[in-house]
């Protein structure tokens, strides 16, 4: 261990934090990508009857509050 040590100039231990930012930083990417998928998939597949776009109707008289 210490030959390898020696060898890459840096310690186990940031070594080890290193790895495990790079694995938080793939980790990420990979959750946003699949987020988004899953976005786009939801959205394709929404009842465009049932639900209505922000903004185009007054839900309060909607739902006869008003």
């Amino acid at each position: 261990m210490v030959q390898i040590r020696d060898l890459l100039k840096i310690s186990f231990r940031e070594l080890e934090i290193n790895l495990f930012q790079e694995l938080g930083k793939t980790y990420l990417e990979v959750l946003k990508n699949v987020l988004k998928a899953l976005d786009e998939l939801l959205m394709g597949e929404r009842d465009k009857e049932r639900y209505l776009p922000l903004g185009s109707v007054n839900y309060f008289q909607y739902l006869g509050f008003a």
